[in-house]
């Protein structure tokens, strides 16, 4: 339990939208994550990891400048009371798996892949239903050459199944909704190559 949970609350201030960060009163937050790790063969290494947060708004302090149906009724009465937290996805599971195996005296090669998903979220605290990520997935892949001298080269393709997601939407002052495009937002594929020292 949370108490004098700061938030961002967009409101009109001289017919213009406003971001405050307020108190916005009373949260909480139940659940579990699990971590499991496995290695049932030489070389192969696999991992998934899950979270259940049942994240909640318990008492909302909606300002009292706050444009009456926006996040309280005309009693001052809190329509966001029992909703769930902004940006607090109710479920996320990953899984990963890679098989590294030597390819000469000094080199390995390793193939890798994982598997991103969560649930949808909510990024309103005054619950827009425009301002809802549907649920989704992020699959990615790649295949690396690995040195025992400390240099490796990796080859990547992101976001596999060209999956269109945000990681915030929000409302803009001009604009109305604005969706913020993370860089794999589309599918691409790149070339890393780092060296440790």
């Amino acid at each position: 339990k949370f108490s004098g949970f700061q938030a961002n609350f967009q409101d009109t201030y001289l017919n213009t939208l406003v971001t405050r960060l307020i108190n916005a009163g009373d949260v909480s937050s139940r659940g579990i994550d699990v971590d499991l790790k496995l290695r049932p063969a030489p070389g192969l290494v696999l991992t998934a990891a899950g979270a259940y947060n049942d994240a909640k708004i318990d008492d909302f302090k909606c300002p009292a400048s706050a444009a009456v149906g926006t996040c309280a009724d005309a009693g001052g009465n809190a329509l966001v009371n029992g909703k769930t937290l902004p940006f607090a996805p109710k479920w996320k599971f990953n899984i990963d798996g890679s098989y590294t195996f030597p390819v000469a005296d000094r080199l390995d090669l390793q193939l890798q892949s994982d598997f991103n998903w969560r649930s949808e979220t909510q990024f309103s605290i005054t619950q827009t239903p425009d301002t809802v990520q549907p649920s989704y997935g992020i699959w990615n892949a790649s295949v690396a050459l690995l040195s025992d001298g400390g240099w490796q080269l990796r080859g990547v393709v992101k976001n596999i199944a060209n999956q269109h997601y945000s990681p915030a939407i929000g409302y803009g002052s001009v604009a109305g909704v604005s969706r913020f495009v993370p860089r794999d937002n589309d599918r691409y594929f790149g070339v890393i190559g780092s060296i440790d020292f």
